[in-house]
């Protein structure tokens, strides 16, 4: 009889901690490679998504949006920065930093998408 209690005392603990735990917030990553690039250029993520950018290129470069909703300021190679996107949108943004010394600027974009929608009707 004690083996039960202890038992349904442990898978109750247990059942309180799963339900206690924080939403995991959603991630993703765009690396700036060599030769001035977001990679991937376009990326489509769902609401509350913070994206990281990663300089891997051995220059600084920017992540500004076009609105003036973000800027990153330089990023120092292996530097990062970070942007959660909690609306709906479309959100383009580029390069301060080298926008007049490339003959295509960089570009990026960052699409918010609904989350947990696939769009069905149930």
């Amino acid at each position: 009889m004690r083996m039960n209690s202890t038992i349904l005392g442990i898978a109750a603990v247990l059942a309180i901690g799963l339900v206690a735990l924080p939403v995991l917030a959603a991630t993703a990553d765009v690396d700036i490679r060599g030769g001035g690039d977001y990679v991937p250029a376009s990326l489509t993520v769902e609401g509350n998504t913070t994206v990281t950018w990663t300089d891997y290129d051995e220059v600084s470069h920017t992540v500004t949006s076009t609105g003036g909703l973000f800027d990153s300021g330089p990023i120092e190679q292996n530097q990062t920065f970070n942007y959660t996107f909690a609306d709906m949108g479309t959100y383009p943004y580029g390069c301060t930093l080298n926008a007049s010394t490339r003959r295509t600027p960089m570009q990026g974009v960052v699409i918010v998408v609904p989350g947990g929608d696939d769009g069905r009707a149930g």
